[in-house]
């Protein structure tokens, strides 16, 4: 199978949870003798028009505006079909995908969708939906992401909670959905060595250290976890929060760091890179979720478990389904300081119980696994003749 994926960047361009799960099923596809070929829109005018990368094939288009991508998109994706005959289609965001949607070969060719976030909603979040501009610009998304969803054949979400989204808001049928967890890379993502791991980043032996990795935004709970940490030092001797990512909100988390008198506790360690991510998840007691709405899923989650670290995460939208599996203890009671705090004192008092996480992770939540099921919703999304 030949196959074209639309998405907004590549993993390599602008890493992403979804750019991940893009380019990971995309190399698994490739493996088995499958052609992919990525269509995207250039970050810098410094990236290559043409490049293979991982054994996929990657064209960048570059456009000025929004309208002149869609252009972009439409002219590029017909001259590769030319050239291709794609055998499938894969679209990763609805709103790199617009134009795609709309042409008379799109609806010859078999389309898998990847529902991965409510991109109104999480818009709507973080910016706020008070004024009429803001309100219009939602009834668009909204609008861009229900016609995506209808247009393709098969839908793939990563949980019951993205599954209700497209059915309640969306009203596609339950019957175009597949609920599929996504993969981690099991050969990366590996227990190791916590002392190597905190010698290499300067980190005490004696801490108790909680990581997160997430995008500063005010719907990831941040400054939650933050007023935890004052509460949750009392309890936890040499208690480290090291918050990792960037975004929006980092100088309003860095001012309540030091209103609250953290500055030796809770660290912003700004963007880590990808090398260096599975140490860090190494170096850490404990992984924290604490998001306060529209969490899809997380890969984070399954990264730091495949390094047998305890997740703790609040019960907000697929949290509680994907966090049961491993232990419902590591669900919080809800998403106040008080509960985030409770639960990192309950790790700390579990410190030396046996965590084990690796087992499930590598029965149930391998790229391979992802590949073999979405290479089966390809082939009989092609087999029924559209």
């Amino acid at each position: 199978m030949k196959i074209l994926h639309l998405a907004d960047a590549t993993f390599a361009d602008k890493p992403g949870g979804s750019r991940k799960y893009a380019q990971e099923l995309a190399i698994r596809l490739a493996e088995r003798g499958n052609p992919q070929v990525f269509l995207v829109p250039k970050e810098n005018p410094n990236l290559l028009n043409e490049e293979i990368w991982n054994s996929l094939q990657v064209y960048r288009y570059d456009a000025a505006n929004p309208l002149a991508k869609q252009s972009a998109l439409r002219k590029n994706m017909l001259a590769l079909h030319a050239r291709y005959h794609f055998d499938a289609v894969i679209v990763h965001f609805a709103y790199t995908a617009f134009a795609y949607h709309l042409l008379p070969t799109a609806r010859r060719l078999p389309t898998l969708r990847m529902f991965q976030g409510p991109w109104d909603s999480e818009h709507a979040a973080e910016k706020g939906s008070g004024t009429f501009r803001l309100k219009a610009a939602h009834a668009v998304m909204h609008q861009i992401e229900k016609t995506s969803l209808q247009r393709s054949d098969r839908i793939i979400v990563l949980s019951k909670f993205m599954q209700q989204d497209a059915v309640q808001r969306f009203q596609i049928p339950v019957s175009k959905i597949r609920i599929l967890p996504p993969g981690v890379d099991t050969e990366r993502f590996v227990p190791g060595d916590k002392t190597a791991a905190r010698q290499k980043f300067g980190i005490s032996e004696d801490s108790f250290v909680v990581l997160t990795v997430r995008r500063l935004a005010r719907r990831m709970g941040i400054d939650l976890l933050i007023q935890a940490a004052a509460i949750a030092r009392k309890s936890v001797p040499n208690l480290e929060v090291h918050i990792a990512g960037k975004g929006p909100i980092k100088e309003e988390l860095a001012e309540k760091i030091v209103a609250l008198g953290l500055q030796k506790c809770v660290k912003l360690i700004g963007f880590v890179p990808d090398e260096d991510l599975a140490d860090r998840y190494r170096s850490a007691d404990v992984f924290a979720l604490p998001t306060v709405s529209l969490e899809g899923f997380g890969l984070v989650v399954l990264e730091a478990l495949a390094c047998n670290v305890p997740v703790i995460g609040t019960p907000v939208a697929a949290i509680p389904d994907v966090l049961r599996p491993f232990g419902e203890d590591l669900i919080m009671s809800d998403c106040t300081p008080e509960a985030i705090a409770e639960g990192i004192v309950g790790r700390y008092n579990l410190r030396n119980t046996p965590f084990n996480s690796r087992k499930l992770i590598e029965a149930e939540y391998t790229w391979s696994r992802t590949a073999d099921h979405i290479e089966q919703e390809l082939q009989d999304i092609i087999a029924s003749g559209k």
